[in-house]
């Protein structure tokens, strides 16, 4: 199979542009395509329109929130968006926020600040079926 198409394709849903491209820089040199949204409902047309492997999702964001965007996914029909894994990324760190999350459907989430090896950990975690659903 050629190397190009195999590359996962990551969306990355950050309101923060500083944030934006902090993450992009932890994942320059990972085999990954990136996509990025501003907000939720770039978020949302982003999935619709692009095959996606894996979101990371902040919470806290103008208009929809993370949260909301997470509802969404889940609700739709297609099994290829439905099941997509998401990884929050949020400064939120109290355990019942972390719960909560958990509870609506995020596949896992990872507290602001983190390490690029903790984001890095995840995401291929993740990816290999292997994530732990826990914070870092």
């Amino acid at each position: 199979m050629d190397p190009v198409i195999a590359k996962k394709q990551i969306l990355v849903v950050e309101d923060n542009q500083d944030i934006r491209e902090l993450i992009i820089q932890m994942l320059v040199f990972e085999d990954y395509d990136i996509l990025t949204a501003k907000d939720g409902e770039e978020a949302l047309q982003l999935i619709s329109l692009h095959r996606i492997d894996l979101v990371l999702l902040d919470i806290m964001m103008p208009g929809i929130s993370g949260l909301e965007v997470l509802a969404k996914i889940r609700s739709v029909k297609d099994p290829q968006i439905k099941n997509l894994p998401v990884l929050l990324v949020t400064a939120k760190s109290l355990i019942g926020d972390i719960d909560a999350a958990l509870s609506d459907g995020a596949t896992s989430y990872l507290v602001k600040p983190f390490r690029a090896a903790a984001l890095k950990t995840k995401i291929q975690n993740i990816f290999e079926g292997r994530e732990d659903v826990g914070q870092s």
